[in-house]
């Protein structure tokens, strides 16, 4: 309507068509965290900054001004602020390159927002280098698992903890799921798979189920289905005997408000009370 055409979109355009269309269908705390990284790279780069041109010498520019604390520090506890670690710089270079894949397959009239993802010229998406991570052991786990409803009566943490040991996926994107995620039927696990273009015949090799995982709370912005297991399907089909959730509520509900996803940081703290 207004002449606008793949390569002379600006980064503010793009970001007023993907919260008006794409962020009301967020969990509150995802689009809160979309806003905040959507201030950082208006901030940054400017809102009339064509999307085609945005390349490595951007990512660049935006990579040392969050890792010196210039845009979007953190605050001490004794006042001072520090920039953040590379990993974080990495989280919100995947967030946009996940705008911009939605862009790029977002229509208007017929024509797409963007000819391609400018992002993926970049070679160098400053990431933590082989970052140390503490391993759970087999024992560890099932020690956890004995005391999990002893801290935590509603069953969440032992759900939670159970998808994550059994889908590898991270502990943000399991809190992030939604009861339709859960695929307990073939009919449910060929309606998806249709939906995401893939093979719907996958649904009469998964006997166990599966789960969706959205491109919004997925590490690499990739929606995608995966297949569960025996032990995962029995742990979530007891988890939902004590507290039944259908539809597009939260899996995993907050205590305060089972309209909202529960927390990282709630989990963790229970967690950390289990282990104890």
């Amino acid at each position: 309507v207004n002449g606008t055409t793949p390569e002379t979109i600006t980064l503010r355009e793009v970001f007023t068509l993907y919260f008006r269309h794409k962020a009301p269908g967020l969990a509150d705390d995802w689009r809160r965290m979309a806003q905040t990284r959507r201030g950082y790279f208006l901030t940054v780069w400017g809102p009339d900054q064509l999307v085609a041109d945005i390349g490595q010498d951007h990512v660049d520019l935006y990579a040392r001004k969050r890792r010196t604390g210039e845009i979007g520090g953190v605050t001490r506890k004794n006042g001072t602020g520090r920039g953040v670690k590379d990993g974080t710089i990495n989280g919100d270079l995947r967030w946009l390159s996940s705008v911009f894949n939605w862009a790029h397959r977002r229509k208007e009239r017929g024509r797409r927002l963007l000819n391609g993802n400018p992002l993926r010229d970049v070679e160098d998406r400053k990431v933590e280098r082989n970052p140390l991570r503490p391993v759970a052991s087999p024992a560890r786990y099932a020690a956890t698992m004995d005391v999990a409803d002893q801290v935590e009566p509603t069953g969440v943490l032992r759900a939670v903890l159970a998808t994550v040991r059994y889908t590898g996926h991270r502990i943000g994107a399991v809190c992030a799921l939604r009861a339709e995620d859960y695929l307990r039927t073939p009919d449910q696990l060929r309606r998806t798979l249709a939906a995401l273009g893939s093979d719907e015949g996958l649904a009469d090799v998964w006997p166990h189920g599966a789960i969706r995982w959205s491109p919004e709370a997925d590490k690499q912005g990739v929606g995608h289905v995966t297949p569960i297991s025996a032990p995962l399907r029995e742990e979530l089909e007891r988890y939902l005997q004590r507290a039944a959730r259908i539809g597009g509520v939260p899996l995993f509900p907050a205590p305060k408000d089972p309209r909202e996803a529960v927390r990282t940081d709630v989990m963790r703290n229970a967690l950390l009370r289990a282990e104890k």
